[in-house]
């Protein structure tokens, strides 16, 4: 008798190990060991072929003007992750408010900010880490269970995944929300290319916020007044999401499906 493991199970043990490898290599800055061996395994045991785990573009997305589609999704992407920077960093300061920072975190996060020399931070930050985790958390786990369980249901999964990955919850609960949104542009576009673009975008974006917000001082916790100051950006912020992610949907979808697009935008949603 086969044994069947259920699929978010096995995705759920994927990550057991990630965790296990990062504590066994946690000496290793800056590393992204632990991603390979938790990608091969899950990639081996994916009930999907590996050329659509790895599918940077929907085939046949360079015919017939392809190329301008993409560049065009591009943009919006970039416009609309750009707004949902200040939103995240609204959620982020908020958490921060709630639970205070503690000194070693805080430390931490001051000398990768501040000493880490840019082009090494940019690397790191804005390539590496995208590819990776994109693979990882898109990729592989929302796209493997996509095929089994509802939008909802595989999203939010994939999107606590990418959450826990980041191992606070100052980074973890930003990330979530960061998570669903990348976790959209997925499953609409059924392409990798754009979450990794789009995850590159954010993380850029909060690293250069983060540099001007240090800019060589000791990090200071936030406060209530704090949070009321980033407020307007937040909503200045989602309202470029909003109208970026719109332009990006109407981009990356088939021409037929625009009409669901229509019809979301005439109920004023």
């Amino acid at each position: 008798m086969k044994l069947t493991v259920p699929l978010w199970l096995g995705h759920l043990f994927l990550v057991g190990l990630f965790l296990f490898l990062s504590f066994l290599f946690a000496g290793v800055a800056w590393n992204f060991l632990p991603f390979l061996p938790v990608l091969a395994l899950g990639i081996w045991r994916s009930p999907r072929p590996i050329g659509h785990i790895l599918r940077l573009l929907p085939s046949g997305a360079l015919k017939d003007r392809g190329v301008l589609r993409i560049v065009r999704a591009l943009f919006f992407l970039s416009l609309g992750l750009g707004g949902w920077i200040f939103v995240a960093a609204f959620i982020g300061t908020g958490v921060q408010v709630l639970r205070p920072l503690p000194q070693e975190y805080a430390g931490f996060f001051e000398e990768v900010l501040t000493k880490l020399p840019l082009i090494t931070a940019v690397l790191v930050v804005g390539v590496g880490a995208p590819i990776f985790e994109e693979l990882l958390c898109r990729g592989l786990i929302a796209g493997d269970l996509l095929e089994e369980y509802s939008p909802v249901v595989a999203l939010s999964f994939s999107a606590l995944v990418f959450g826990f990955l980041h191992f606070n919850p100052w980074q973890g609960i930003p990330a979530f929300f960061t998570g669903i949104v990348l976790g959209v542009v997925y499953s609409r576009s059924k392409a990798l290319l754009y979450p990794i673009w789009g995850h590159g975008i954010y993380n850029l974006g909060i690293l250069g916020l983060s540099r001007l917000d240090f800019d060589g001082a000791s990090y200071s916790q936030p406060t209530l007044q704090d949070l009321a100051f980033t407020g307007p950006g937040a909503l200045l912020g989602l309202g470029i999401f909003l109208f970026g992610t719109r332009r990006f949907l109407r981009a990356v979808t088939d021409p037929k499906e625009n009409l669901l697009l229509e019809g979301l935008e005439k109920n004023g949603l």
